[in-house]
């Protein structure tokens, strides 16, 4: 878990159109005895802001339910999100989204106020992360070829069930980016025109040169 040093204030109160918080992720990795482990690694907003910046350097419409402007007015229209004034990003869930907005007042607890990074608030440090770990011997718990044998029965498990419309497949937490980056390793990442304007005018600040 981690937050922005009380800065990267992006993400409003449930209920609220003012950015109070940052995104506050989370990432959780569980093995699984298999090709790949279970990674959870997620925003408690609905999505990340690198996100938005693609969909406005791209020119795309932003999907339904990810922002508000500056106004509390939800909109499709990065622009309107960066404003100014400045919009927000909204909590992750939906008509649920008390559970993101709760979520992320527990990252920002455990990375900003344990470990004296500060909490989120105005005129917060920004530009670092402070971080909560917690690392889980499982063999202070159980034996781990215990272990990975529940966890490729449940895996097994969750991926027979039946699909709904639309789905190919069960998918678990952090499997298609499993498989993008064995794709990415070989056909490389595609980076829009935009983005890479940028990285150039970061790189010549520095003398970097790209090739």
């Amino acid at each position: 878990m981690c937050n922005n040093h009380g800065g990267g204030l992006l993400q409003p109160p449930f209920g609220g159109i003012d950015a109070r918080m940052s995104p506050n992720p989370v990432a959780v990795g569980i093995p699984t005895g298999g090709e790949f482990p279970i990674i959870v690694d997620m925003t408690s907003s609905v999505v990340a802001e690198g996100k938005i910046r693609v969909k406005r350097n791209l020119g795309e419409d932003l999907p339904d339910g990810w922002v508000v402007d500056g106004n509390g007015q939800p909109t499709t229209d990065p622009a309107k999100f960066y404003g100014p004034p400045r919009g927000a990003i909204l909590p992750f869930g939906g008509i649920s989204a008390h559970k993101g907005y709760a979520l992320s007042i527990v990252v920002d607890v455990l990375s900003g106020a344990l470990g004296g990074a500060g909490l989120s608030r105005d005129g917060g440090q920004g530009g670092g992360n402070g971080v909560f770990l917690m690392a889980i011997d499982i063999e202070a718990f159980i034996g781990k070829e215990d272990f990975e044998k529940d966890m490729r029965t449940f895996v097994g498990w969750l991926k027979s069930s039946r699909l709904m419309d639309g789905f190919g497949e069960i998918l678990l937490p952090g499997e298609m980016e499993s498989r993008q980056m064995q794709n990415k390793q070989t056909e490389g990442v595609f980076v829009d025109d935009e983005t890479w304007r940028q990285i150039g005018e970061t790189g010549a600040e520095f003398g970097v040169k790209l090739v």
